[in-house]
């Protein structure tokens, strides 16, 4: 135990010995729950913790620079009256947020693999459902009971071993240790970017635990949003549209200008002339493993599958990112995704030229039907801004609602209401290009009894529900008079898991794409590399459409072979795939170049610089942020 009195330095150090003893527990914790893929090497485990103090003790610096403010005052006045007060209270709040961070932070290890980032930030903007879905998963007495015991804990320790009575220092020394507080806290921010624990392994795994989850808190907030030409590697803003320009040409179309995108695409075929309702299923986090389509012999899909034999079917599509609004983005504008936040989430995201422009000029209604709420994640605003009509969660009628979850109604209800606008908007002759996003594949993983044999609360589970929901939906589809008029494409938004041991998984961003309508297409397998942005292209090229465009997305029928290209990303990290080669274009200027050894296990090799790789890259993501910025994205 310390002495009666204690000096303020040793009283901070204190407080910093409890916080870091914490985070270094919490990361033995991280490494044996993901033992089986992190690296083991004695100097990557060695360099993990060692940045993993320095960034524990950064955030420490922010946490407790309140403290530290407090403590300029005078020995009087922390000893006695209201500031005696204050300091308590703070301790108490310390207290309780580091046993809330342990344990929360366990949780979100759990469903991401990472620590605190952007989907953090993006579930405590949004309350609701961030406590429904903790209230629907977890059982909260027992964390609740946790967090209360390790918060008393950490009182009661600090009680003991930090005497609120401090050594006797003058108002010029005071002001030296704060001057000296502050310098550090500074110096450690310039010197710990989140870039930094790329340093401690080449296995992403090694790279998040070293991070510490509240300051990747605070960086994502500040940073959901990166202006392209500052941070990335980048080219003169004309040279780099112009180089587009060329790239969009081997796609056939002609251009309109001069400046943009903006073409015009003729298809003939012999569906040219003819209207069908497309239905595009865009289905919550299916993963191409999930499905026999990938080569699953234990197919969660089975009835899936027995559709694609009867569909053109697209083996080598890859989401362009992790989160949903990325695939509503790369499906509905068919442009890569931009570094921060998706476009779906920005303030300058009305009036854009989207899927529903180049059919609305076909005469179509254009309508978003989603089971939740579409507030979230901005969905509604978005798609209405965008000249949607919108059917969520408040569409649907109270009785009919039999099953649900915090996420939005279980899919068989969201998929009636599918059918119910179909069958309003063909008895007025109207074709429909529908956007329909599903719900259930998400925590807390459970869906109506009685339609699988399978346990509730499982990730499995729900996969094999919205196969049988998706294969019910058709049966009852099939039953109606603008069946054989319509096409169906059914896609994942993205993977269920995007971890992995390197950055940029690559396997952990395919997805399965079909393409079913009996009466337009046979069976077929198109196996060369696709973009989720190249979807919809593709698929109206098949239809035979002609129509003005802005898109970014090839029509991967008509693009030579050799020019397939594809895009990864998450928020920060921006990945271009072409061929076997695989570029990773970072905050920082950063560039890192890989041989894809092995595409499902994704297996990289490191290999110098490709100019040429890294030039395409840059065209592309320099150019829809450009483009973007510069409103020529606009309707």
């Amino acid at each position: 135990m310390f002495a009666k009195k204690i000096s303020r330095c040793r009283f901070l150090l204190s407080l910093a010995g409890v916080y870091i003893i914490t985070q270094f527990i919490l990361r033995w914790l991280f490494l044996i729950f993901s033992r089986h893929d992190v690296n083991w090497e004695f100097a990557d485990i060695v360099k993990t913790f060692l940045l993993g103090f320095g960034y524990d003790a950064l955030a420490f610096l922010y946490l407790l620079l309140p403290v530290a403010f407090v403590l300029l005052a005078k020995d009087a006045c922390l000893e006695h009256g209201w500031v005696r007060k204050i300091l308590m209270a703070m301790l108490y709040i310390f207290a309780a947020f580091t046993a809330f961070v342990f344990i929360s932070e366990f949780y979100f290890w759990d469903e991401f693999q990472s620590r605190y980032n952007f989907i953090a930030v993006d579930y405590l903007i949004y309350t609701q459902e961030l406590f429904g879905n903790i209230f629907q998963s977890y059982n909260l007495c027992i964390i609740i009971g946790c967090e209360v015991l390790l918060a008393g804990i950490f009182i009661f320790v600090l009680k003991k071993i930090l005497p609120l009575q401090f050594t006797t220092k003058t108002c010029g020394r005071r002001l030296t240790e704060f001057g000296t507080y502050v310098l550090a806290l500074l110096a450690g921010t310039y010197l710990l970017s989140s870039n930094v624990a790329t340093v401690v392994s080449q296995n992403v795994y090694n790279q998040e635990i070293a991070r510490n989850g509240v300051y990747q808190f605070v960086y994502a907030f500040f940073n959901n949003e990166l202006d392209y030409n500052r941070f990335y590697r980048h080219g003169d803003d004309k040279q780099v549209i112009q180089k587009l320009r060329r790239k969009m040409a081997l796609c056939q179309g002609n251009f309109a200008n001069d400046k943009d995108l903006t073409r015009n695409i003729i298809n003939h075929n012999q569906f040219s002339g003819k209207t069908p309702n497309i239905c595009v299923i865009v289905v919550e986090s299916l993963s191409a493993r999930y499905t026999g389509m990938d080569g699953n012999k234990n197919s969660l899909t089975p009835r899936l599958d027995e559709i694609a034999k009867k569909s053109f079917c697209y083996t080598n599509v890859y989401a362009t990112g992790t989160r949903t609004v990325r695939g509503l983005e790369a499906v509905t504008l068919s442009v890569p995704p931009t570094p921060g936040q998706s476009i779906l989430r920005r303030e300058n995201c009305l009036d854009l030229h989207n899927v529903g422009t180049e059919l609305r000029g076909h005469g179509y209604a254009t309508e978003f039907v989603y089971g939740g709420y579409g507030y979230f994640d901005n969905m509604n605003a978005f798609f209405e801004g965008n000249k949607f009509d919108i059917y969520d969660r408040n569409s649907i009628p109270k009785e009919k609602v039999f099953n649900d979850t915090i996420w939005g109604v279980a899919d068989e209800i969201l998929f009636d209401k599918v059918l119910e606008r179909l069958d309003e908007q063909s008895a007025k002759d109207e074709p429909t290009l529908q956007i329909v996003l599903t719900t259930t594949n998400h925590r807390p993983f459970t869906f109506p009894k009685g339609r699988i044999d399978a346990p509730q609360g499982v990730r499995d589970s729900v996969v094999k529900y919205t196969d049988w929901a998706i294969d019910d939906f058709l049966k009852k589809a099939a039953k109606k008079p603008w069946f054989e008029n319509t096409v169906f494409v059914i896609l994942a938004d993205h993977n269920a898991l995007a971890a992995g041991k390197v950055e940029l998984p690559v396997a952990s961003y395919k997805i399965p794409c079909i393409v079913y309508a009996p009466k337009y297409f046979r069976h077929q397998v198109n196996n060369r590399l696709m973009s989720q942005i190249d979807v919809l292209p593709t698929v109206f090229g098949m239809l035979g459409f002609s129509y003005q465009t802005k898109n970014m997305g090839y029509d991967i029928n008509k693009l030579s072979v050799g020019a397939e290209r594809m895009f990864i990303s998450t928020y920060q990290q921006m990945g271009f795939v072409k061929g076997d080669k695989l570029c990773v274009l970072s905050p920082g200027n950063h560039v890192n170049c890989y041989r894809i050894k092995d595409f499902a296990l994704s297996e990289y090799e490191p290999i110098p610089e490709d100019g040429e790789l890294v030039e395409e890259a840059v065209t592309w993501y320099q150019g829809a942020s450009t483009l973007y910025k510069q409103g020529c994205l606009k309707e």
